[in-house]
């Protein structure tokens, strides 16, 4: 876990509307940046294939080749002709050619491109962006006691030989660019359970004392949870609630 290496955003201090902003702005730039890791291969192979001339038409087709090329590796001979078929779709038709291409695509690690689900039209309504931040402490908490558990301590500097990591502090210690790593993956995840179709609903303050037992280890499911799939609903349809 590259932690205290990342800094993924400009640190946060204006209040929850600022950090949802943040936070919002950044989960919009995955997409583009799984584009952006395609273009980069697809442009590296054309040239290390010694085929530039190929270069726009396999961009113009990019997704179609990344989905092609899902799977490639050494002696993954079925995704080799499939990706074959496509370069020949993108005007490739010349057999070397294509043999060179997919070398190179596979040499420049192009069996794999990350492509999450685009979530950036769902707006989290306020008790939604509040609860982000818990997820986010208690996703700091959870790291924290695992790398306690192997044996790392809080150091100044990292240093994997002597397991000491600066960021084995409590959350709130946490600069806000550490603590924002955090809030991103919370984010994230809430989005997306929007975005499949989920609803989240608040707690009254009687759930609230009734669910919370003094043994960590008594917390049972609950069958008449907050959190349910709704059957009669489409993905599109929990992004609009979300948005609502």
């Amino acid at each position: 876990r590259r932690r205290c290496a990342l800094r993924l955003l400009a640190a946060t201090r204006g209040g929850r509307t600022s950090r949802r902003r943040a936070c919002s702005a950044r989960a919009a730039g995955v997409m583009g940046a799984a584009g952006s890791v395609v273009e980069s291969r697809v442009e590296a192979a054309v040239t290390a294939a010694g085929l530039p001339a190929y270069r726009d038409a396999l961009l113009e087709k990019k997704d179609a080749l990344a989905a092609a090329a899902e799977g490639l590796r050494p002696g993954a001979a079925q995704v080799e002709e499939r990706l074959k078929l496509a370069l020949n779709s993108c005007g490739v038709e010349d057999a070397a050619h294509q043999d060179k291409l997919v070398a190179a695509l596979r040499a420049n690690g192009g069996a794999y491109v990350p492509q999450p689900k685009d979530t950036s039209n769902v707006i989290l309504p306020d008790h939604l962006a509040e609860l982000t931040e818990k997820l986010a402490e208690n996703a700091h908490e959870c790291w924290a006691a695992q790398r306690i558990s192997q044996g790392w301590v809080w150091g100044a500097e990292r240093n994997d030989s002597l397991k000491h990591h600066p960021c084995l502090i409590t959350y709130e210690e946490l600069s806000e660019e550490e603590k924002e790593y955090d809030r991103v993956t919370a984010m994230n995840t809430i989005k997306l359970l929007l975005a499949f179709g989920y609803k989240i609903v608040p707690p009254t303050p009687t759930q609230v004392s009734a669910r919370a037992p003094k043994d960590p280890s008594a917390i049972e499911g609950d069958s008449s949870g907050d959190l349910a799939p709704d059957d009669n609903s489409t993905e599109q349809e929990g992004v609009a609630e979300a948005a609502g």
